[in-house]
């Protein structure tokens, strides 16, 4: 037949054509992949932070305010407690930002308008750490 060598030729242009698909959609697994485990471990740490360190250095910073007043601490443990609630709440928006940004990457891998819904339960209330003010000279606690 005339006609063999274009069907070969069509043939094999198939096979590499389902090739090529094979390599895409293997390509877009590892990518969701490795994407999803990004956005899980973000969430994961995000989570970690508000439920856990976020509520713990508030606390400690609560008690080291009150310590202060009632002078037991020094001025410098107020701001180091108060140090580490601002870093708690740096590595929960940093957190969070990777998550969205992984959950973005997400959403046009998997060729959706907005995915997930939200991330995180919105905080109670307003987040607020008043400044402790240092105590004039005369009245600062004795040691």
């Amino acid at each position: 037949n005339r006609n063999q060598g274009n069907i070969r030729a069509a043939k094999a242009e198939l096979g590499m054509a389902i090739q090529s698909v094979g390599r895409v959609e293997n390509e877009l697994v590892g990518r969701v992949a490795a994407a999803f485990q990004t956005y899980a471990a973000a969430r994961q740490r995000a989570e970690l932070y508000r439920v856990e360190i976020l509520p713990r250095a508030t606390e400690t910073y609560d008690l080291s305010m009150k310590a202060f007043k009632g002078g037991q601490f020094e001025y410098l443990r107020v701001i180091q407690a108060q140090r580490a609630v601002a870093e708690a709440k740096l590595e929960l928006n940093k957190s969070l930002g990777d998550a969205w940004r992984s959950a973005a990457e997400l959403s046009g891998l998997l060729l959706e308008d907005s995915w997930p819904g939200p991330l995180l339960a919105p905080p109670k209330g307003p987040v607020v750490m008043p400044m402790p003010k240092p105590l004039p000279p005369n009245d600062a606690p004795k040691k």
